[in-house]
């Protein structure tokens, strides 16, 4: 026992020291024409213009990008005007801000079991109508939400909230990364995410628009819950995948007399195969995305309850400070996820991270309007674009069959891990005071601040000695359960091996353990 654990280390270790040096070859290696496509890339190149990126997408591009947008908003939409009326929902119950702060933690909790499940649902079934399925449950939970009597109620709505929730982001990251042109996929990945920006900046204004009262949050959900509606309608409108309807057509021919029984053990047996042969790459990616929301659901669950309770601003006052960090957030995962595709998306996550790290003092430091939102602006820059390339890096690093499963689990895994940052920063800053301006607050500030430092170090870490498939052929789909003999692709393998460690192109080949 002593051996295997010994060696699996070496092999992590060599791994790791592989990727870290891969991060100084600045030059692939040369290809004949023609075979550009799926080729593993390491090096840096300049960077196309966004605008003409943007101008070569055909109809069904734009369709793959706007329902991914569209769907992550308002998943997040619907969590995050609770974030943004945390203490109007207190005041309405009754409550502490901490009780009511554990109903994003319970949310939280629930969303990588939401993610397996429907992620499971999309790879066997396609990608549009479980995220159908996914976007009428979030619009029924919300209403539920609405019309609980007690905390305890709305605090058990919220659980089942979050399985819902989990289902989102994996159906609509393959959906989009398997419909994207190769050399735009770190653009439209930073398009992607940016929907949670929106979300936040959507929120604060929602929260803006219906005022102070502690049972206006209600109005804030029910206009949640009419674009969560409609998301869905208009989902039902776009059609599946190309990739997908064909691969559809050829598993259907070649599981052709079979029982679902048959066809279901298939799957599993699949998905079983799929564990083997990439947990290594799973767990890194679940820790990877972990890192994201911690920082994630550190700062931002917090940040209108840190204006309010330690700056003393209003609620309005509040809301216009996030609305204003939230569109520099935006800008930042665009212009990130781009550079990401030309640069490296490990250079750029650990850029990024440094760079946050760098500038979150000018925005926790400040005690006025214009300084909060100007540091704010220029923090938020950097704040979420670790996260614009996770839904290329991610679905690049999946396994075939598997695009909608792995990477919905790793990035709902990272927020279940996460969930209790929002009410750890709410326990400590309760209990702990600082001098503001003369008077006594709640230690929001030194407490985000250590938070978000030690998180930004890991981030650089894992940035550097982690593995990536820049480049990675995503148009080609096998469903999970197809006989080998009907695909030239084997689950779990990508075309070139260039630009990869030694070590993670054999993992692809043989089971770790």
């Amino acid at each position: 026992m002593i051996v295997i654990i010994v060696a699996f280390f070496q092999n992590l270790l060599r791994r790791a020291c592989e990727n870290f040096f891969l991060l100084f070859k600045f030059k692939d290696d040369p290809v004949e024409e023609g075979k550009e496509e799926g080729r593993i890339r390491y090096g840096v190149r300049k960077p196309a213009n966004p605008i003409k990126l943007l101008s070569r997408l055909e109809p069904h591009h734009w369709l793959a990008l706007f329902i991914g947008f569209l769907a992550v908003y308002v998943d997040l939409l619907d969590f995050y005007v609770l974030a943004a009326a945390i203490k109007k929902i207190s005041t309405y119950f009754g409550t502490s801000k901490t009780h009511v702060s554990d109903s994003l933690t319970y949310s939280m909790s629930m969303r990588i079991v939401g993610a397996g499940l429907f992620g499971l649902l999309g790879d066997y079934f396609g990608r549009k109508w479980p995220l159908v399925l996914n976007l009428f449950m979030l619009a029924g939970l919300q209403i539920a939400s609405i019309y609980c009597h007690t905390i305890d109620q709305f605090l058990n709505v919220r659980l089942i909230f979050g399985l819902a929730m989990g289902g989102v982001y994996g159906l609509a990251a393959s959906n989009l990364m398997e419909n994207a042109p190769p050399e735009s996929r770190g653009l439209l990945g930073g398009i992607f995410q940016s929907g949670a920006a929106a979300s936040g900046l959507t929120s604060a204004a929602i929260n803006l628009g219906v005022g102070p009262k502690p049972d206006s949050w209600k109005k804030m959900f029910w206009i949640t819950i009419g674009l969560t509606f409609g998301a869905a309608v208009v989902r039902i409108l776009i059609p599946e995948s190309k990739q997908f309807r064909d691969a559809a057509k050829r598993k259907k021919n070649s599981l052709h007399g079979q029982t679902y029984k048959q066809r279901l053990i298939k799957f599993c047996k699949e998905f079983r195969k799929m564990l083997l042969l990439h947990w290594q790459t799973f767990v890194y990616c679940c820790i990877f995305v972990t890192l994201f929301q911690w920082a994630v659901h550190t700062y931002a669950d917090n940040y209108v309850t840190f204006l309010i309770v330690s700056k003393g601003m209003t609620n309005s006052r509040a809301s216009k400070i996030t609305m204003i960090t939230k569109a520099g957030c935006i800008i930042g995962v665009w212009t990130m996820g781009w550079l990401g595709e030309y640069i490296g998306r490990r250079r750029m996550a650990a850029f990024s991270a440094l760079m946050a790290a760098i500038t979150l003092p000018a925005s926790i430091v400040p005690t006025s309007f214009s300084g909060l939102a100007a540091g704010g602006f220029f923090y938020q820059f950097f704040f979420e674009t670790y996260g614009a390339i996770l839904a290329a890096h991610l679905n690049e690093l999946s396994p075939i069959a598997f695009r909608a499963v792995m990477p919905g689990i790793a990035y709902q895994f990272g927020a279940s891990v996460s969930a209790p940052a929002a009410m750890i920063v709410n326990d400590i800053a309760e209990d702990k005071f600082i001098m503001q301006n003369g008077k006594r607050v709640e230690a929001y500030e030194p407490v985000i601040g250590t938070i978000m430092g030690i998180v930004y170090f890991l981030q650089i870490v894992f940035s550097l000695f982690g593995p990536e498939k820049r480049g990675a052929d995503l148009a080609h789909f096998k469903p999970a359960g197809l006989e080998d003999d009907d695909e030239e692709l084997p689950i779990g393998h990508h075309l070139p091996e260039r630009g990869r460690s030694q070590s993670d192109v054999k993992d692809d080949k043989v089971p770790s353990l």
